[in-house]
């Protein structure tokens, strides 16, 4: 059994991960499995994550825990670093605006700068 889940509806998910195999989200598919099953498996939900690149939502009771590859997780605090940044946003979103009006600069020494 399959359903959609949007940000926020995790413990929604929670409730019917017993039932899932898999939970079909609007970004990707992931994997599902209670806490012993991920025991029992450990290996091999290892490998698919690694493989699938896709998260593994492990339930126990009402809480869970997601496994990831390494490099998601980096990627996600690489993230987190530059929205913790305000000054680093705020020239983002300038350089922005200045795109979307044209105000481009052809860069071709990168030492000129």
């Amino acid at each position: 059994m399959c359903f959609r889940m949007f940000e926020g509806e995790y413990n929604s998910a929670l409730a019917y991960s017993r039932n899932c195999t898999y939970l079909c989200t609007k970004y990707w598919t992931m994997q599902i499995t209670t806490i012993s099953g991920f025991r029992a498996n450990i290996k091999q939900y290892y490998d698919n994550v690694l493989l699938t690149e896709e998260p593994l939502i492990i339930t126990k009771g009402d809480t869970g825990a997601v496994l990831i590859p390494l490099k998601e997780y980096n990627a996600m605090q690489r993230r987190l670093e530059v929205l913790r940044n305000q000054p680093l946003l705020k020239d983002i979103r300038e350089a922005t605006l200045q795109m979307a009006a044209g105000q481009l600069i052809e860069v071709t020494d990168i030492d000129a700068l």
